[in-house]
């Protein structure tokens, strides 16, 4: 990109591989994938903690990514605790960016959840 026009042919979020390779360091990741020609079959991709691809199967899936983290901080068990502690807080600012990239991307669809384990 060299100027502000260039913006407008941006097409990705920018998740790159070492915010892969992060997540899987810190928790359980899933993504599943599929394009509008494939759907309704999609790839669900699993990854171990190095960030390694773990195994790849077919399976239902809607047009578009779904990346699903669990049991976040998993290896940091100091971080968990104190994410737990303030977890409404964090979940807030979580949902703050992601109403941020909402408001200026047409034709995108953000599904936020929050399940926890009890309850």
């Amino acid at each position: 990109m060299t100027s502000y026009a260039d913006l407008d042919s941006v097409t990705t979020f920018g998740f790159r591989g070492e915010a892969l390779s992060s997540l899987c360091a810190l928790s359980d990741v899933q993504i599943i994938t599929t394009t509008a020609a494939e759907a309704p079959k999609g790839t669900k991709l699993e990854f171990e903690m190095s960030g390694k691809l773990k195994s790849r199967s077919v399976t239902a899936a809607q047009k578009g990514a779904t990346v699903l983290v669990e049991n976040i901080f998993k290896t940091l068990p100091v971080r968990r605790k104190e994410l737990e502690r303030n977890i409404k807080r964090e979940y807030t600012k979580v949902l703050g960016i992601l109403q941020a990239y909402a408001g200026v991307c047409v034709g995108v669809k953000f599904s936020v959840f929050n399940q926890p384990a009890k309850g």
